[in-house]
């Protein structure tokens, strides 16, 4: 066969040196994938805002700075939905200058036991782990909305995000869990492993189409007919746990200007990466469409100038870079 007759070369997918290769980069990146660096950064949001908190909120004035110097007890504010949402209502508060309004934590904070974990943990019966190789994070089992204000404000939380309270796992639910996670963390310990990290409370669902967090901070909430299958529960663990992640990213320094439609692009181009990653390591479909939605993405925030912050733009260089590894020779 002459070369001039010979068949056009194929174009190979990254092999899977490359991947393993490229999840380490993005786990290993201080900024944007290292889940105990995401997670120190959130305790020191955490304790500068409890120890504003404690400045001006005068109920808060003892036991705030309390709290802020104990690891431990800022880790059970950060992992428990109630807490952490009242936090970030009154860290907004605050941040818009409005310290009357500040009121959320000084309405749980001077009652509240904090442990090693969280009271809404605490108020699921029986206790169960989602995963308990890979992270803290718990599952909703059954709670009792008439045990005390923080079990009705979780109650409440709940259905105002998917109009029920989750279901009640069965033991093939919780083992399809942690199946699911098993499988997250061989295919991509790195990135795989910052996302069940950042992962704090699975709610399963009936819902097939169920909200990203649902306005409860930390939480997952899967369908049931997904833990059927350990690829679909790893994929959803993925995208929800690393939407965490970087949401986390965010609140600790912003990625765009206030209101700029730059920072939902960039988190959807972060997703975007993820989820082909996920393909290329797993050898299912769809990674091709997941790559030629991130370039687009990345091309598009490369000329948003202005609207990204320097952290927001350094995300974007740091994924498009990762989208060059990933996609095929030419």
């Amino acid at each position: 066969m002459t070369a001039s007759s010979a068949p056009p070369a194929t174009a190979k997918a990254p092999g899977p040196t490359s991947i393993v290769d490229l999840d380490r980069s993005l786990a290993a990146h201080p900024d944007f994938g290292d889940g105990a660096a995401i997670e120190r950064r959130c305790l020191q949001r955490l304790r500068g805002g409890l120890l504003s908190l404690g400045h001006r909120v005068p109920v808060l004035a003892g036991v705030a700075p309390r709290i802020a110097a104990d690891d431990r007890a800022l880790l059970a504010i950060l992992g428990d939905p109630v807490l952490r949402g009242a936090f970030e209502l009154d860290h907004g508060a605050l941040t818009r200058r409005w310290p009357n309004r500040a009121t959320a934590l000084a309405g749980y904070l001077p009652t509240v036991e904090l442990s090693a974990h969280g009271p809404c943990q605490r108020l699921a019966q029986p206790p169960r782990s989602a995963w308990p190789a890979h992270g803290p994070a718990w599952v909703w089992t059954s709670v009792d909305a008439t045990t005390g204000p923080i079990a009705a404000r979780l109650c409440d939380l709940a259905r105002d995000a998917i109009g029920a309270l989750p279901l009640l796992p069965t033991e093939h639910e919780l083992g399809a869990l942690r199946r699911g996670a098993d499988l997250l963390a061989e295919l991509l310990p790195g990135v795989g492993g910052t996302a069940l990290r950042h992962v704090r409370l699975v709610c399963i669902t009936r819902q097939r189409r169920v909200p990203g967090d649902g306005g409860i901070p930390g939480a997952l909430f899967i369908a049931a007919p997904r833990l059927n299958s350990a690829s679909d529960t790893a994929r959803t663990i993925l995208r929800e746990g690393s939407r965490l992640a970087i949401l986390e990213v965010e609140r600790c320094t912003p990625l765009a200007a206030t209101g700029a439609p730059a920072g939902r692009a960039a988190l959807a181009l972060h997703r975007s990466l993820h989820m082909a990653l996920f393909a290329a390591a797993a050898g299912t479909g769809g990674r091709h469409v997941r790559l030629s939605r991130a370039r687009h993405l990345a091309t598009q925030l490369a000329a948003s100038g202005p609207h990204l912050t320097p952290h927001g733009r350094r995300l974007v260089q740091h994924l498009t870079a990762a989208i060059t590894t990933l996609s095929p020779p030419p």
